[in-house]
């Protein structure tokens, strides 16, 4: 299913991602990615969460390594680390696709 809210500055885009987010959450898809221009955003995000009620982390992907993987929460990453692939190191998109697994039933957002 797919949504658009193409809606300007402070009308609660961040609001209703962070609402959406934390529905499936309860309804047991614990993964959700959270996609942006700014990393500055990821601050942002988790203060949505919270002001919502949602005890749910925010984890950014630039603190993200191969080893490092979690089960729970919200990865946050810029569409430029999405893109970054250091010689010698596992592409940014590779992990992301490795951390869905292959049953993936959460949201993707695009913000």
């Amino acid at each position: 299913m797919n949504y658009i809210a193409g809606d300007g500055a402070g009308v609660g885009k961040g609001r209703t991602i962070a609402a959406i987010i934390y529905e499936n959450f309860l309804q047991g898809r614990k993964k959700s990615i959270w996609m942006s221009v700014s990393p500055d955003l990821s601050d942002v995000a988790q203060k949505d969460l919270n002001d919502i009620g949602a005890n749910i982390n925010v984890h950014s992907m630039k603190h993200m390594t191969t080893g490092k993987k979690f089960k729970v929460g919200v990865l946050f990453c810029t569409y430029a680390c999405l893109v970054y692939n250091a010689e010698g190191k596992t592409n940014r998109l590779n992990q992301v696709v490795e951390w869905f697994e292959k049953d993936y039933d959460g949201v993707v957002f695009n913000f």
